[in-house]
C-alpha cells in the first residue's frame, strides 16, 4: 500500500515539475513591414489600393525559437525563404545560408536584427517591422 502511494506521489510531482517548467510560447510571431506609396494627386484610396496591390509587402515570420521566414510579396505575386537564426539577447541574427545550404537575398545577408516582441530594426538599412497583431 505505502509503495503505491509513494509512487503516486512521485507521479503527482513529475507533472507538477513539467507544468512548471513549459515556457509559454508566443510563436509563430509575424512582422510586416510596408514600404511607403509615394506620388502627386494622390487620394487616400488611391494610396490604399496602390499599397495593397504593386508595392511590395516584406514580412518576416518567427516559426520557433530557430527558424525564421523571410517573405517579399509584389501585388499577388513573391518569394520566401527560411533561414535559421540566433537570438542573442536583443538582437537576431541570421545564419549566412538557408535550412536548405543555399545563398538567399541580400537584404538578408548578414542582417542583425534588434528583437522586441512588437518590432524588429534592421540596422543595415534601419528598416523597422511592426508586429501584426
Amino acid at each position: 500500500m505505502t509503495i503505491i502511494t509513494s509512487y503516486k506521489s512521485l507521479i503527482i510531482i513529475i507533472i507538477i515539475l513539467s507544468c512548471l517548467s513549459c515556457k509559454v510560447n508566443h510563436y509563430p510571431m509575424v512582422y510586416q513591414c510596408l514600404t511607403n506609396v509615394e506620388g502627386e494627386n494622390l487620394t487616400e484610396d488611391d494610396i490604399i489600393i496602390e499599397s495593397m496591390s504593386s508595392s511590395e509587402r516584406i514580412l518576416i515570420v518567427l516559426k520557433n525559437d530557430s527558424i525564421l521566414e523571410y517573405n517579399k510579396i509584389y501585388g499577388g505575386v513573391g518569394s520566401s525563404v527560411t533561414v535559421k537564426y540566433l537570438l542573442d539577447g536583443n538582437f537576431i541574427t541570421i545564419e549566412p545560408l538557408d535550412i536548405y545550404g543555399k545563398s538567399y537575398p541580400y537584404e538578408l545577408l548578414n542582417a542583425r536584427l534588434v528583437f522586441s516582441l512588437d518590432s524588429l530594426v534592421d540596422k543595415k538599412n534601419e528598416r523597422k517591422y511592426l508586429r501584426a497583431r
